[in-house]
Formats: C-alpha cells, sequence, structure tokens
C-alpha cells in the first residue's frame, strides 16, 4: 500500500515531463512554420501549366512578356489579352468541350485560374503570387506551376 500512496502524492507532471512536452511543442511548432511559412515565397518569374504527367502544355515568362505553346497543343490553347490580363484557355480535347482559363496579370505577376467547365471547380480563384505556389485541377488533370529563377533552364529550349 505504500507504493500506491506515494504515487497519489506525487504531482500529475514532473519536472523532467514538462521538459520534454516543451521541448516537442518547440519542435512541432518550428516545423509547422517551416512547411507552412517556409520556402522563399519570392515573385514568380513565370507560369507553367503541366498534364499530372509533368509534359508541358504552355509556358508563360514575365520578363519576356511571351507565351508558348508546347508541341502538339497548338490547336488547343487560345491567347487572348483582356485590358492587361492575358486570358490562356486550355482545351483538353480536340473537341474544345474540356477547358481552363487561366488569367495571367502580366503587370502583378500574378496568375488565377478564372474558370473551368468541370462540376467540382475546385481549382477555380486559386491564385499564384510566389514561385511556391501551385494550381492543381484534378478533374482536368493539369496544374499550374510558378517558375523560380532557374526559368532559362525551362525557356530556352522551347523559345530558342
Amino acid at each position: 500500500m505504500s507504493r500506491l500512496e506515494e504515487v497519489k502524492k506525487r504531482k500529475p507532471f514532473a519536472i523532467w515531463d514538462l521538459l520534454i512536452y516543451g521541448i516537442l511543442i518547440a519542435v512541432i511548432l518550428v516545423l509547422f512554420g517551416i512547411f507552412v511559412f517556409g520556402g522563399s515565397g519570392e515573385a514568380a518569374s513565370g507560369i507553367q501549366i503541366t498534364t499530372f504527367d509533368d509534359k508541358v502544355i504552355y509556358t508563360y515568362d514575365y520578363d519576356r512578356q511571351k507565351g508558348v505553346v508546347a508541341e502538339g497543343w497548338k490547336g488547343r490553347v487560345e491567347e487572348k489579352n483582356e485590358d492587361g490580363v492575358l486570358l490562356v484557355t486550355v482545351y483538353l480535347d480536340d473537341a474544345k468541350k474540356a477547358y481552363n482559363i487561366l488569367a495571367i496579370d502580366t503587370k502583378n505577376q500574378t496568375a488565377v485560374m478564372r474558370d473551368a467547365n468541370c462540376r467540382r471547380k475546385d481549382c477555380v480563384s486559386e491564385k499564384i503570387t510566389s514561385e511556391r505556389d501551385i494550381i492543381v485541377c484534378m478533374t482536368h488533370k493539369i496544374k499550374v506551376c510558378a517558375i523560380g529563377e532557374e526559368k532559362d533552364e525551362i525557356f530556352d529550349p522551347i523559345i530558342g
């Protein structure tokens, strides 16, 4: 019985318990901060639209103010300027029934998925403002990624 009484008299947490819990909470908060707020967060140098299997559909460079449609997509990507905003429509089928419309603000160097003709429209209103942002359209299986400073490796082979 003396052991039971000894346990009853003890505090719920010993000092070492509190120290270990404090360290664990600090590590979790640091990792959370790194993953949520980490990354460079610098402005994107361009935008690239790809399929889920990383085949390039379209690339736009803010510095060069030029977009390039990849081979095989020439008839299925349309560009239209509308008050300083470049609207890029990507048709995912030859009949041009499945589409996504990406609005690229060339002045502010941002992009937002303006419209898609799928039921869920999860990607619509998603925005790219920095090089760590991405827009994903699950229905049409495309993604829009920001391009950072390594863009020359991406643009030079395409633009020439």
